[in-house]
């Protein structure tokens, strides 16, 4: 009885065998090669029982349900047709089996590698005999990134993708796969996304890292600078990175003020700079005859003889008019903890010459040829001159005749608008280009005239040009030439910079005689 049982257990032993030699006969190749280009086992670490990090192996091969034992730590897990297996540091040996083709030892001596390294990625391609039926049947999909902003890089599934112009793709099987988009300035974001069907759209917008920031004065009409550099008139709102910044406020006439802020990354932050402080001189205008009309920069401040004990220091203009007598307008600068005193006589007009009046404005003729500083307007019989003079003589139902254009600058051959355009409104120089700006040699001729082009301003109820507007003209990749009315200069400024804007127009055709 010993021995049949002897021999029935010997029996089955070699039909195992002849079993297990069967299925592997199915093996046609096996070839195990470590990667030094594929990153995974660094970038998606898996640690041993010590905290060691694992080498991993990348098994290829068409069969479904592989299962492998050995020193491996956590789960095997499938990426498309791969097996990713994580070994050990050192490991020699690893056993895998299947039902398509049996058990098989891996002794990767075989293959001149002495033992599994740590941090090292190793593809195992098994190719067996015939195709595995399974295969045939995954279906796959791809899923398309579009990432915000294009310069952001993206993991996904462990692996690096490629990103060309902020799009990026891959074809895998069907399931569910994680991912992670990083860029410079940019909070990082993780997601996972499951492909079922032939394209997978994913659009990734990353939320900027830079703190929010509004500034504002409480002394109205100053200008917030950041690290020196001019932001625009407050309040003003922008981005900034995280670190430590000093904010200043500045207005001609006043002392500056600044604040130090410490920003920290995504948060906002509201800053208030206190008032400034006015800087001030004294201005005296003695003036005959008594009683003469002071203006400052177009605001009447009273009449003569005038004292105003606490003006801000900067430049100004001073206008002094008198009924019967010519308007003198001049130029005053008040400076700090000083006198500025302006004295003269007004010179009386000269007597008119009484000539008939038009009956109708259809009679009226003006100039056809610019004359310097003269109102464009349209009537009628097409565009006109019109002289400061004449244009007060007229009527208000004459006036409603015409259509003013702007101001017109006789050696400068353009049309200075009688408006700012946007409600004189602070803006960047990319935004104004929509506008039709000056030149930086029609901004030159601006300026050089800037005294007599605000008096005809004035005179036609425009709105004077007193701030600093842009030109159309580039200096630089980053600059482009801004028209400082205040002083009298052309520079450059920065894009960035918000200035006003003033358009301008070429002299129209004219059809009157």
């Amino acid at each position: 009885m010993k021995l049949l049982r002897g021999i029935i257990i010997v029996f089955l032993l070699v039909v195992a065998a002849f079993a297990e030699a069967a299925a592997q006969s199915r093996i046609r190749e096996i070839r195990i090669r470590p990667d030094v280009f594929d990153l995974t086992a660094s970038t998606s670490q898996r640690l041993d029982m010590n905290g060691n990090p694992c080498g991993l192996l990348k098994v290829s091969v068409q069969v479904d349900n592989v299962e492998f034992q050995g020193n491996i730590i956590g789960d095997v897990v499938r990426h498309g047709g791969d097996y990713w297996v994580y070994v050990t540091n050192g490991t020699k040996k690893i056993r895998m089996t299947s039902a398509a083709f049996g058990g098989v030892d891996l002794l990767f001596a075989d293959w001149d590698i002495p033992h599994i390294q740590s941090k090292t990625t190793y593809n195992v391609t098994v190719e067996l005999t015939e195709p595995a039926a399974p295969a045939a049947a995954v279906k796959r999909g791809y899923v398309l990134f579009t990432l915000t902003p294009p310069t952001a890089t993206m993991v996904f599934d462990g692996q690096q993708l490629e990103v060309t112009d902020g799009a990026a793709y891959r074809r895998v099987p069907y399931g569910s796969y994680s991912y992670t988009v990083q860029a410079v300035g940019y909070e990082p974001f993780s997601g996972t996304v499951t492909v079922s069907a032939e394209k997978t759209e994913v659009p990734v917008k990353l939320r900027s890292n830079k703190a929010r920031v509004t500034v504002t004065a409480e002394t109205a009409g100053s200008t917030i600078y950041v690290d020196g550099a001019m932001k625009g008139k407050a309040p003003w709102q922008g981005e900034l990175s995280p670190g430590n910044y000093v904010i200043e406020a500045r207005r001609e006439g006043y002392r500056p003020r600044e604040v130090s802020v410490t920003l920290s990354a995504a948060t906002e932050r509201s800053i208030t700079i206190p008032a400034l402080e006015m800087i001030t001189g004294e201005l005296t205008v003695e003036y005959l005859p008594i009683g003469s009309q002071v203006t400052l920069d177009g605001t009447a401040v009273g009449t003569t003889p005038l004292s105003l004990p606490a003006v801000a220091a900067g430049d100004y203009i001073l206008t002094i008019s008198h009924s019967g007598y010519d308007t003198a307008t001049l130029s005053v600068t008040v400076s700090e903890n000083g006198t500025a005193p302006v004295t003269g006589t007004l010179k009386k007009t000269a007597a008119a010459v009484t000539t008939p009046q038009p009956a109708t404005p259809a009679e009226l003729r003006f100039s056809t040829k610019p004359v310097d500083m003269a109102l464009c307007a349209k009537g009628q019989d097409g565009y006109v001159y019109i002289t400061a003079d004449q244009w007060k003589k007229l009527s208000e139902s004459q006036k409603s005749s015409f259509t003013p254009c702007g101001v017109y600058l006789a050696d400068g051959n353009f049309i200075v608008e009688l408006h700012d355009k946007e409600n004189g409104e602070w803006m960047t120089w990319n935004a104004a280009m929509k506008y039709n700006l000056p030149t930086k040699e029609q901004g030159q001729i601006l300026v050089d005239n800037r005294t007599a082009l605000n008096n005809a301003l004035r005179a036609f109820g425009g709105t004077v040009m007193d701030n600093v507007y842009w030109t159309k003209t580039e200096k630089s990749h980053s600059l482009a030439w801004g028209v400082y009315m205040y002083n009298g200069y052309v520079s450059g400024s920065n894009k960035t910079y918000a200035l006003r804007v003033r358009a301008v127009a070429p002299v129209p055709e004219s059809s009157a005689r």
